[in-house]
């Protein structure tokens, strides 16, 4: 009953994402933060969209991370926001409780799209009562959402090629750093790219940093 159920929100989820993307075809949603604040007790997500529909709806899932994918088995919350208040710059900012079965000292996924989204974001948070430590490093997550799969060689690559192209956060670059000796950010090569790359393919190659 549990799976049908959380089946039945991934369906909520997924179709008002695809309502969104029948909208429009070239709005974008970055994530900046997502960050469980244990004060409130709310999970605060901020970022911002680029060409944000005048009337914008946001589809909000949050849930479980299983093999760094979605864990659908253990959604947490999920809703959707109509009419929701987007800044003069794209901007936004959301709130939201997780449900009773969510765990603490569990890592967790919040997953943002909506109306003409094509490609929503998401991005891991700490449900911890013990404040805001600093994160696990994910060598390879250059990208910084979480997960590291080839859009991280994908970013690492054009960085190298035009860094204007790539906006590469400081805990991106702290990321990338998978080298033995630390590389300063015009430093990096095709090679870094590669070995992002293999470590995607082969979950047992090692980075040179993780051979130390």
């Amino acid at each position: 009953m549990k799976k049908l159920f959380s089946a039945l929100l991934a369906g909520v989820m997924l179709t008002a994402s695809s309502i969104g993307v029948y909208a429009a075809d070239d709005t974008t949603i970055e994530i900046k933060t997502a960050k469980y604040d244990k004060t409130t007790e709310k999970v605060s997500v901020t970022g911002v969209i680029g060409n944000a529909a005048s009337s914008q709806s946001l589809t909000v899932m949050s849930t479980g991370i299983k093999n760094e994918g979605f864990d659908m088995d253990t959604i947490v919350y999920i809703d959707q926001k109509d009419n929701f208040t987007v800044g003069a710059d794209g901007s936004f900012s959301l709130d939201f409780y997780l449900s009773d079965s969510a765990v603490k000292g569990n890592n967790y996924f919040v997953r943002v799209g909506g109306t003409g989204i094509a490609s929503p974001e998401h991005m891991a948070f700490l449900f911890s009562d013990s404040g805001d430590p600093e994160p696990d490093i994910l060598y390879g997550d250059v990208n910084n959402d979480g997960v590291r799969d080839v859009n991280d060689a994908v970013m690492m690559l054009n960085y190298v090629l035009n860094p204007a192209s790539a906006n590469i956060t400081d805990d991106g670059f702290k990321n990338a750093q998978i080298n033995e000796e630390a590389k300063k950010p015009n430093e990096f090569t095709a090679a870094d790219a590669s070995m992002i790359l293999k470590k995607v393919l082969d979950s047992n190659y090692n980075f040179p940093v993780e051979r130390k």
